[in-house]
């Protein structure tokens, strides 16, 4: 409920930061309503078996250990250089196959 209530106080600061125009009224919007979605399947997240949510987190760890070591041994294209230069596709991919393997 506190990562909530942050992240609602966080869209509503942004929102009177930014001059409160029409177009602005619409993000915050659009903004709180995918945010409620997101809060939606959590709290359903949370209701699911402890064996399946121990499973989705041990294949969110794969992916991301797996994306991070073929990111650094084959990675040469960037992913999206303006957000984390760090990300490669090549790391995108690999971690992705690997992180299907791994659930299969």
């Amino acid at each position: 409920m506190i990562i909530n209530a942050v992240g609602i106080l966080e869209m509503m600061l942004v929102w009177s930061k930014s001059g409160r125009t029409f177009a602005a009224d619409r993000f915050l919007l659009i903004s709180l309503s995918v945010y409620s979605v997101f809060l939606l399947f959590f709290f359903m997240f949370v209701l699911l078996p402890s064996n399946l949510i121990l499973y989705t987190y041990v294949i969110v760890l794969v992916f991301d250990g797996a994306s991070q070591v073929t990111g650094q041994l084959a990675g040469r294209k960037k992913l999206f250089p303006e957000i984390n230069p760090g990300k490669t596709r090549e790391g995108l991919i690999g971690g992705f196959l690997i992180a299907i393997a791994t659930s299969v």
